[in-house]
């Protein structure tokens, strides 16, 4: 079982870095990444880049993830830092215990426990939820939102699959 529950999360984790760097390309694109303009749309991709790279260290017991939770990254080291970070993600999950409890402290100072399988749902959710946000303040700016949905995701997926 805990097999299949690995499955479906490293599922989410192709999704949502797949949907993290198309986001990012196309901010790059409208030139909304630059610091001088440092738009709100790329604070909150930043921010989730950021975000999975906290969750990431106090899961693996890594010293302080270098940057603030809003500091500004350029985009290219965006797009490093973000299949960087999934990557390792997979392959943490694909060793660990995804039932084991997790003791960590938030930004806050706070002590904090939680299951591995909860962090990594949350940051599926987290990332989804910004840029849900983001393609919000894209229509409302006049610009064509990217379709971001996993379900139109896992269909281009399926679609690319041979079939037997």
């Amino acid at each position: 079982m805990e097999d299949n529950i690995k499955s479906l999360l490293n599922r989410y984790l192709d999704y949502n870095l797949e949907m993290t760097l198309e986001t990012a390309k196309f901010l790059i694109d409208l030139d909304l990444q630059v610091e001088s303009s440092y738009s709100e749309c790329w604070q909150l991709l930043i921010h989730t880049v950021h975000a999975t790279n906290i969750w990431y260290s106090r899961i693996a017991n890594m010293a302080s993830y270098q940057y603030g939770i809003n500091d500004y990254l350029p985009g290219d080291e965006a797009i490093n830092s973000t299949n960087l970070i999934f990557n390792n993600w997979k392959k943490y999950i694909a060793e660990a215990n995804l039932f084991e409890t997790l003791s960590y402290t938030n930004l806050q100072g706070k002590q904090f426990e939680s299951i591995l399988y909860d962090v990594v749902l949350h940051l599926n959710n987290h990332c989804t939820h910004h840029r849900a946000q983001i393609m919000h303040l894209l229509r409302v700016e006049g610009h064509k939102p990217l379709v971001t949905d996993f379900i139109a995701w896992s269909r281009k997926e399926l679609a690319a699959k041979p079939k037997l």
